[in-house]
Formats: C-alpha cells, sequence, structure tokens
C-alpha cells in the first residue's frame, strides 16, 4: 500500500459513518466461529476457513448455511451481536441496520426469545456503541409459509418494544416469484414495518420492478441491474428508493465479473440515490471502511461523494424523522473539507 493509499484509509477509518446492509449471521468470520465452536469442541481455525469456501452465489448461499447449520445454542449470538457492536464502534459507525433471520435458527429447534434475549442483552452491554435497528428478514426459497411466519414474528416483536424497523426477503430471488411474498410484505407494512427486498443481485432488471411494484419495497439490497434499465433508474430516482450497494459481495459472488465492471459510478451518475454496504463481512473480508477505501481507490470517489454515501445512509434509513435528521446532522456537520485539509 502506497503513502496515498494509507493516507486514505486512515482517512476513511476517521469519518463517522451508517451502514445499512449488513447481515448479523454474516457478520460472522472464521475466527469468530472457531472460537465459539471451541467452547464445546475445539475446533480448529483451519478446519473453520473450509466451511466459508465457495465459488459463486450457489455456492456462497451453501456456505451460509453450513455456518448458520453450527450456531446451535442461544448463547451464540450473544457473541455474535457483541462482536458486530465492537466491531462497528471500531468503524466510528454510529448507526447500522442489521439484518436477522429468525427461522435460520428457529428451523434448528432454537428458541426465538431466548435467542432474541442474547442479542438484546449484547446491545444493551455495548449501548456506548453504535445504535443497531433490526430488519428481520425471510429466505425467498423458503416460499410464502416462511415469509409470513417471519413477517409475524417481526410484527410482535416490533410491537412489543423491541428494536425491530423492517421486514426484507434475501436468498436466491430467482427462485420465487414476488407475487408469493406480497401478503407477507402487506402483514408487514400493517404493523409500521418498513420494506427492505434484496433484488437486481442476480436477477435482472425484472426482478427490482417486481420489489418496487409488487412488494412496495422502500429500499433495495443490491439492485445493481437496474443500470441496464433506463425507466427503471427513473423510477427509483422519482421514488426516493435507494439501492444498498455491496460492491465486494457482488465481485465474490459473481455477480459482477470485476470491480472494473462494476455499475456503482454509472448508478451513482444516475442520481439514484445509494448507499455502500459490506453485506456479510465474516465471508467476504471487508468491512464498511473497507469498501470506502477501495470505491476510493478503484473509482475515484470524492470526499463530496463519499459524503453523499453517508447522508444517503441517513436519509434512507428506516428510523423515524426527528431521529434521521439528527443522524444525517451528526454525518454531515464533520466530514467537511476542511477535516480532509487538515489530514493533508
Amino acid at each position: 500500500m502506497d503513502r496515498e493509499q494509507k493516507q486514505w484509509k486512515i482517512f476513511v477509518s476517521s469519518l463517522p459513518k451508517a451502514e445499512l446492509h449488513l447481515h448479523l449471521e454474516g457478520s460472522v468470520g472464521p475466527a469468530l466461529l472457531a472460537r465459539i465452536l471451541g467452547w464445546r469442541n475445539r475446533s480448529s481455525l483451519e478446519e473453520t476457513k473450509k466451511l466459508y469456501a465457495f465459488k459463486n452465489f450457489k455456492g456462497f448461499l451453501k456456505a451460509y448455511g453450513r455456518v448458520n447449520e453450527l450456531l446451535s445454542e442461544p448463547e451464540d449470538f450473544y457473541h455474535i451481536a457483541r462482536a458486530l457492536c465492537r466491531r462497528l464502534a471500531a468503524q466510528r459507525i454510529l448507526y447500522a441496520e442489521v439484518t436477522f433471520t429468525p427461522l435460520l435458527h428457529t428451523r434448528q429447534g432454537l428458541d426465538h426469545e431466548e435467542t432474541m434475549g442474547s442479542i438484546l442483552r449484547a446491545f444493551k452491554e455495548e449501548s456506548d456503541g453504535p445504535g443497531i435497528a433490526l430488519i428481520y428478514d425471510t429466505v425467498r426459497q423458503w416460499g410464502s409459509g416462511a415469509a409470513m411466519e417471519t413477517a409475524g414474528l417481526a410484527a410482535r416483536d416490533r410491537a412489543a418494544g423491541l428494536p425491530v424497523v423492517g421486514f426484507g426477503v434475501g436468498g436466491d430471488e430467482l427462485s420465487a416469484p414476488a407475487s408469493e411474498l406480497e401478503a407477507a410484505f402487506r402483514l408487514a407494512s400493517e404493523a409500521g414495518l418498513r420494506k427492505f427486498v434484496h433484488a437486481g443481485e442476480v436477477g435482472g432488471p425484472d426482478s427490482v420492478w417486481e420489489a418496487v411494484e409488487i412488494l412496495g419495497a422502500d429500499r433495495i439490497g443490491h439492485g445493481i441491474t437496474a443500470q441496464q434499465d433506463p425507466l427503471l433508474l427513473e423510477t427509483l430516482k422519482q421514488k426516493g428508493i435507494a439501492l444498498d450497494i455491496c460492491p465486494t459481495s457482488n465481485v465474490m459472488t459473481g455477480a459482477v465479473a470485476s470491480f472494473d465492471a462494476h455499475p456503482l459510478p454509472e448508478l451513482l451518475e444516475s442520481g439514484v440515490p445509494v448507499t455502500v454496504g459490506s453485506d456479510d463481512p465474516g465471508f467476504f473480508g471487508v468491512w464498511l471502511e473497507d469498501e470506502i477505501t477501495r470505491g476510493i481507490r478503484s473509482w475515484n470517489l470524492s470526499l463530496e461523494t463519499v459524503r453523499t454515501l453517508m447522508q444517503n445512509a441517513a436519509r434512507h434509513s428506516f428510523l423515524p424523522p426527528k431521529e434521521k435528521a439528527a443522524l444525517e446532522t451528526r454525518l454531515s456537520g464533520v466530514m467537511s473539507d476542511e477535516c480532509c485539509e487538515e489530514r493533508y
């Protein structure tokens, strides 16, 4: 790494940030998983790393499943949530919306209330760190029944005062039409939950259209293939629907061939609101500050663009209006050209 790159990395590390596309289970890297398993059966780090191997998007979904099958006790989620809080705080992330998939664990016999109790205990112990809200999501290939069950859990937990702000869907977007999930998204919306849809990652623009027109998405996870459809870009722009872009994830799963081929610069140019997220840092090996630094290096992103990305995260978060405005102020108030000049 040359001197200029080191300076940018230091600068990016110092910036306050917000992140909207981050999976709780996907934050578990080999080292953390090995420690969790080691408390039970002394699994080695090298053995654990093999679980994370994948070559394409389908392989990634299988690796994700393998890792989650090993999270077999509610207490595991205390360690995961605490480690995530500390990692976010170390990056100066002020606020994060973290996606959690309850049925991955209840289907393995874990009690949802006990699991959530472990997560919330970690959040409480790390309350000096970032503000965190949860988005419960369903797995698309599990169909409408799983979607309704997850939406019901999200609505119930929100009503009980848990920090659940959204309902979403992830998994294989090609596995089921959006119409199968429509009733679940309606239930979630009626409960006051915002809607977060993974679409346009490996599926084409039609997948994003369905997310918008059928599911009423408030925000799109990935959405990179929207760049292929000018009318869709204009629709997203006019409706103010943000795309949460995760460049390293897209390259490593094969959704795009390389960073040079990634449509992020074109999406920024289109005027569609864009945020940047790390998606599953435990699997991809990068966190938000790494994504920003890589963006500066790969696409020569300016300070103004970085500022816009962070402000977009505040504006398109699922926070209440007053809290959203306060977060935007906190992010923009220190991200000034003078700040940059002081460092160089």
